[in-house]
């Protein structure tokens, strides 16, 4: 999703007198920055996702599916722990939303 909406960069315009917006100024320079741009922030916001994965504290969460007796119960445990992540990370989306819906209302 962060990949997804950080390329989507928002193409600049010049107000004319009708209240129009006119892009043909930026179309030569559009094709050659937006397009490395696009490329560069999208490797970025990866990276850093990767980086903060690799955390030592997220280790700590991991660590027992070591000390498990078979490497099928290490694999279901580390599936539950995604699965139940992905869980209370939505739940917790959801809440937090409809909260703010309710506030704003």
């Amino acid at each position: 999703m962060g990949i997804r909406e950080t390329s989507e960069v928002p193409t600049p315009c010049i107000a004319v007198e009708n209240g129009e917006c006119d892009v043909s100024v930026y179309e030569a320079l559009e094709n050659q920055t937006i397009g490395k741009m696009k490329k560069k922030i999208g490797f970025a916001t990866f990276a850093t996702g990767i980086i903060y994965g690799l955390q030592p504290d997220a280790l700590m969460m991991v660590l027992p599916a070591l000390a498990l007796p078979s490497h099928l119960a290490s694999a279901a445990f580390l599936g539950m722990f995604l699965v139940g992540t992905v869980i209370a990370m939505g739940s917790y989306t959801v809440f937090i939303g409809s909260c703010s819906e309710a506030l704003k209302e």
